[in-house]
């Protein structure tokens, strides 16, 4: 659902801001009828208070904790077995020839760790990469550079399973569907719920979406999630204070959220 990006876009605090900023100055600017240039100068006052809202640490941590309440952190003893961990995209960026040779982790790269963690605790016997990465910019898929980082955590190649063309999560809910059925059995996949159990690991404020996709896809899904930025809470008067990674979270919620709207 590539409209679902576009959307997330428009709504972002920053570009929403921007926008209703632009119409109050071409408002103010250009219109000679004072009841529109008042509402210009309206919207300019709502572009700045609706930023500042956002930009919030206070603001931003109840709503990332709101949609991370449902995925609580789990003990390795309290996750069950299954037949296949399923690591989504988003946590490395592939090497690029012509810039840097090597992959680059991000600040979501535990979803990566985490499947080796359940794999070498005797989880599951399949580990599933999925994500793909534009081939202008890099040879490899980002499945392609996870399989390079989590071989080094001492996952045999052997029992990886690559999935390399999604972009999306809807996109990895059917491609790893398609490929896990030669891996499963026919009826393992979109069959009988007792034979589709997966362990998916992602970020914890992504695990809504993400699990609502596999289960729509005919799997049984244990979620298992990483990443919680939820956990320190902004107290004082930095809580209240604007902040660029506050508003940055506040986009990130807010995507999310519309993506559970959507799907």
């Amino acid at each position: 659902m590539h409209y679902l990006k576009l959307l997330t876009v428009l709504i972002s605090p920053l570009e929403t801001s921007l926008l209703v900023a632009i119409v109050g100055l071409m408002l103010v600017g250009f219109s000679h009828r004072k009841r529109l240039q008042s509402l210009g100068k309206l919207l300019q006052v709502f572009a700045v208070l609706w930023l500042w809202l956002w930009s919030l640490p206070a603001v931003s941590f109840a709503l990332i904790a709101r949609l991370e309440s449902s995925f609580p952190a789990k003990l390795m003893v309290d996750i069950p077995k299954a037949q296949a961990i399923v690591v989504l995209g988003g946590a490395i960026a592939p090497p690029m020839p012509q810039q840097y040779p090597y992959p680059n982790l991000n600040n979501r790269g535990d979803r990566i760790w985490q499947g080796a963690r359940l794999y070498h605790a005797g989880k599951a016997p399949i580990v599933v990469l999925s994500g793909a990465f534009d081939p202008k910019i890099s040879p490899l898929s980002e499945a392609d550079t996870m399989a390079l980082f989590i071989e080094d955590l001492g996952v045999p190649a052997s029992a990886l399973r690559l999935e390399g063309e999604s972009f999306t999560t809807a996109e990895n809910a059917q491609y790893v569907s398609r490929l896990l059925k030669p891996h499963l059995g026919a009826t393992a996949v979109g069959g009988d719920a007792g034979t589709s159990h997966i362990l998916l690991v992602t970020s914890a404020i992504h695990l809504y979406r993400a699990k609502a996709l596999f289960e729509k896809a005919g799997f049984v899904v244990e979620p298992v999630a990483i990443d919680h930025e939820a956990v320190f809470k902004p107290t004082g008067i930095k809580a209240w204070v604007p902040d660029a990674d506050a508003l940055a979270a506040s986009a990130k919620a807010i995507k999310e959220q519309v993506g559970r709207w959507v799907y």
